[in-house]
Parts: structure tokens; C-alpha cells; sequence
């Protein structure tokens, strides 16, 4: 699977553009990553998030047959918080022209159970996406071994 990671940029206008910041290839049986298990596993091994000290936060595009068409890191923050604005989120998703998004950040902790912040951030991003018509399909929190998923949880 070619995975390219976007960042975005201001032009002279002011006017927010993307710019490929990487292009790698990921080894991948269907090309997509289309269930949680997957997701982390690529996470882990492309980003390495079960082993950073501070959190990160990733956003994963995709179109409307599950093909990851971009990634970008949203934000990096300290050992047990990072910003996650809807905003910057779903400006990105839109320039991307994703169809779906996942959001995703590790806990340097260990632990992936959300915290009561992880949960209110995870909710405000499913109802902006359910309003912009660009879902959030899940919400990945990973921890040194394991993972937690909103969607297997059912908590959207």
C-alpha cells in the first residue's frame, strides 16, 4: 500500500494548501485498512506510537472504499495531552477529500483507556463530521501492548 503523509501550508494568500510531506510504501495484504486491528498495527509499525514519550495525534483519510488516500500528524503534545482542534481536523480531511476519517493518538502511559477529555474531543469530532458529511468511522487510542477503539466499544 503507498501511504503518503500531507501537511498543510499557507500560500501568499493566506490560503491553506496541502504539500506531500512523505510517500512510503506499507506492506498490506487488501490495500486498505478497514478494521481497528489493522489500523493500529499500522500505526505502530509505521509511526512507532506505542513507544513515543508524548502523545501523538494522526489523522487517517480515507475515500469512500476504505483506501487510505492521506495521513496527516495533527498534533504532538506532552506526555499526557495534545490539541486536538475540529478545525485543523476536518480542513485537512476536506482538502484531502477524504469521504471518512480516523482519528488517532497514542497514552505514553501504556494505558489506552480514554480519558474523560478523549471522550468529550472524540464526540464533538463525530458530530462535526456527521455535520460536514466527512464521518469519523472510529477513534484509535493506542498503549504499549494493546489499543482501544470507540467503534468496537460502541461509544459513538
Amino acid at each position: 500500500m503507498r501511504v503518503t503523509k500531507y501537511k498543510t501550508m499557507l500560500n501568499d494568500d493566506k490560503l491553506a494548501y496541502l504539500v506531500k510531506e512523505d510517500v512510503f510504501n506499507y506492506p498490506a495484504m487488501d490495500n486498505q485498512l478497514n478494521n481497528p486491528s489493522l489500523v493500529y498495527k499500522f500505526l505502530v509499525s509505521a509511526f512507532h506510537l506505542s513507544e513515543q514519550a508524548e502523545e501523538y495525534c494522526y489523522l487517517l483519510c480515507f475515500n469512500s472504499k476504505m483506501k487510505l488516500i492521506g495521513i496527516f500528524e495533527i498534533s504532538h503534545g506532552s506526555v499526557n495531552m495534545s490539541f486536538l482542534p475540529p478545525r485543523e481536523v476536518f480542513q485537512k480531511a476536506l482538502l484531502c477529500n477524504a469521504t471518512t476519517i480516523i482519528v488517532a493518538h497514542n497514552h505514553p502511559s501504556g494505558d489506552p483507556t480514554p480519558s474523560e477529555k478523549d471522550v468529550t474531543v472524540m464526540k464533538q469530532l463525530k458530530k462535526a463530521g456527521d455535520l460536514l458529511g466527512v464521518p469519523l468511522s472510529d477513534s484509535i487510542i493506542i498503549g504499549e501492548q494493546s489499543f482501544f477503539s470507540f467503534k468496537e466499544k460502541e461509544m459513538f
